[in-house]
């Protein structure tokens, strides 16, 4: 479903979407009084508190998450199924992120010129990092980007990995694809302390693929 609906014992109806238009999975009732619930479109997992007064505020999880199933704990914490783990969120502590969009932008385009957010094209096995902060939009205090990412002109096979500088690289791809193939694909990508991300080509040593990012918005 996209929406929660809440019907009063008068009889009136309202219904809440999520501002990131995400599909809800799940939802259950926490002891701090609001509404919890899963939410996934296969790349976007996403946790979201919904207030009686339906104020909605998204929690965005790493990416190769996948919340399904979620209760409030005996210790009046939220806790969800997330795979292979368990994953907990406490009501009473600072919300990790809030969405906030921004006009469709540019960020990162390889082909052009080149540049910090431009060419040459990503080589073979090695990871280059993008400062996002400041472009766009994104303001300096931004934890996570709502983005599109293409790859197009790769000279073989291979996969793209984002994740924030600083980190270790995690071993799921946010994007395959084939030789000569443009393929693109939506993330929410966790930005490293100094706004950036970087981009890892999984390909045979001694070839190349563009990388272009398009960002909507970002959380904090």
């Amino acid at each position: 479903m996209e929406f929660v609906g809440r019907v009063t014992t008068a009889g009136a109806a309202a219904e809440f979407s999520l501002p990131s238009g995400l599909p809800i999975l799940d939802i259950a009732a926490g002891v701090d009084g609001n509404l919890w619930v899963t939410a996934n479109d296969g790349v976007t997992p996403t946790i979201a508190r919904i207030t009686p007064s339906g104020q909605i505020k998204e929690f965005p999880l790493d990416i190769g998450s996948f919340p399904r199933g979620i209760a409030a704990g005996p210790d009046g914490n939220i806790y969800f199924a997330n795979g292979y783990t368990v994953g907990k969120i406490v009501p009473g502590a600072p919300p990790p992120a809030a969405l906030y969009t921004v006009a469709p932008c540019r960020a990162v385009d390889t082909r052009n010129a080149t540049g910090p957010l431009g060419g040459p094209a990503l080589n073979a096995g090695s990871a280059r990092t993008f400062v996002i902060a400041g472009h766009c939009g994104i303001p300096a205090t931004a934890k996570a980007i709502s983005a599109n990412i293409t790859v197009t002109g790769s000279t073989t096979a291979g996969f793209l990995t984002l994740f924030p500088s600083g980190s270790t690289r995690p071993g799921a791809s946010s994007i395959n694809f084939l030789a000569g193939q443009t393929r693109a694909n939506n993330a929410v990508i966790q930005l490293g302390s100094s706004g950036d991300v970087n981009v890892f080509p999984g390909m045979a040593a001694g070839n190349a693929a563009h990388v272009i990012l398009d960002l909507n918005g970002y959380f904090q």
